[in-house]
Formats: C-alpha cells, sequence, structure tokens
C-alpha cells in the first residue's frame, strides 16, 4: 500500500474542518458587525435623547396694541435673560403683587400664587409665610380697603441683588386715603431658563424663568 495515498476519511475530515472554520469565522465577523451595529444605535439613540433634553422654549417680546394684536414692525429679536430691563420688569410685578391688596378675592389670591410659585422654598416659608401670617391681605381687603404700590427707584446693590422703593397709599371703599408709607426691599433673583413646554405651561406668566432667592421689605421713616 502506498503511504503517500490519501485516505479518503482523513481527506473528508479535512475538508470538514475547513468548512467548519469557515462558518465559524463567518459567525463571528456577523456577531462583530452586530456588536457594532449595536453599539452605534445606542450611542445615536443617547445622542438625540440629550439633544431633546437641552432643546428650550426661546421667549420673543412683540409690541401690541391695546386689543393685543402683535404690532411687530420686523423680525423679532431674541432678548438676553441678563437684560436689566426684563428683571426690572419681573421685579416690579412680583412686589406689586406681594403688596397690593384689591377687593377681588379670586384676583388676590392668583397674585399670591403667582408670588409664592416665583420664589424658591427658603423665601417662602422664612419670609413670605410669616408676613401674610401677620398681614392677612384678605383680612384687610374685607375689612379695611384696598392697598396701591407706586414705585419710585429701582438700584442694582450686587449681582443678582436689587433694591426698590415704592410708596403704598391706603384707600377705604369709599376711595377715602386711609394712609400712606414708604417701603424698602432688597430682593435677590436667579434666572432659570424653561428647558420643556411643559415647565412654560406650568407658569406661562414667568417665560423667562426668574425667581427670587432672597427677599426682605421693611417701612421707611
Amino acid at each position: 500500500m502506498n503511504s503517500k495515498t490519501t485516505d479518503p476519511y482523513i481527506k473528508a475530515r479535512k475538508e470538514y474542518d475547513e468548512i467548519t472554520h469557515n462558518i465559524n469565522a463567518s459567525k463571528h465577523n456577523w456577531q462583530r458587525m452586530a456588536f457594532v451595529l449595536g453599539a452605534a444605535l445606542i450611542i445615536s439613540i443617547t445622542s438625540n435623547i440629550l439633544t431633546i433634553g437641552k432643546a428650550h422654549i426661546v421667549p420673543y417680546i412683540v409690541e401690541v396694541d391695546n386689543l393685543g394684536r402683535a404690532q411687530a414692525m420686523n423680525e423679532a429679536r431674541e432678548m438676553p435673560l441678563n437684560d436689566e430691563r426684563i428683571i426690572k420688569a419681573f421685579v416690579y410685578q412680583y412686589i406689586d403683587m406681594a403688596r397690593s391688596v384689591i377687593s377681588d378675592p379670586e384676583a388676590l389670591r392668583k397674585d399670591l400664587g403667582q408670588v409664592y410659585q416665583e420664589s424658591i422654598k427658603s423665601v417662602q416659608s422664612n419670609f413670605l409665610d410669616a408676613y401674610y401670617k401677620e398681614n392677612n391681605p384678605f383680612d384687610y381687603a374685607q375689612k379695611t380697603g384696598t392697598r396701591h404700590v407706586e414705585f419710585l427707584v429701582f438700584l442694582k446693590e450686587a449681582e443678582n441683588t436689587y433694591s426698590v422703593e415704592w410708596r403704598e397709599i391706603e384707600r377705604n371703599y369709599d376711595n377715602q386715603v386711609l394712609g400712606e408709607a414708604h417701603y424698602k426691599a432688597l430682593i435677590s433673583v436667579i434666572q432659570i431658563p424653561h428647558t420643556n413646554e411643559d415647565q412654560y405651561r406650568e407658569n406661562p406668566l414667568n417665560p423667562f424663568g426668574l425667581y427670587v432667592t432672597s427677599l426682605s421689605w421693611a417701612k421707611l421713616m
């Protein structure tokens, strides 16, 4: 028997091993490709989620007439959130809602709710709660009359901190002046812009995301 003659079994075994090797190699290649595609998909989804999370509403100021109709003469210009005119308007509105007393209890409740919504928790608990406990505006409106605020001075004292002076005029329901007093407040404001539409819907009256972080006021002699 010739030793060089190839054994059919060995030849078949060799061919089988080669086929098995090719199949395994192909399997491993597809597994690696599937892993790469899966990782790319995860990265893509994560990137999209982060992008969506960073999307935010950009507020615009548009001039309107006395009927509320837009009177924009050119393209609306985005206002910077640190514009002092915006902060001044916010502070004036905040003080006015916090100190004024009106005869309509529902409107008064709405104003005070807005004041609390625009104050951080420490201002609510450490200042507003104590003040309104001693000076209930609903009792004042029911028993005495109204209180009107007229602003006099607005100054920037430090970064994010402002001083405000105003005059308060108290009247009974016969429109007789009961008294006048001058007050001064020190107020700190931070800006937390809304990052999604839900936040804007929760507080549509505060589109710029301004919040009071510190507050105190006192009567001037």
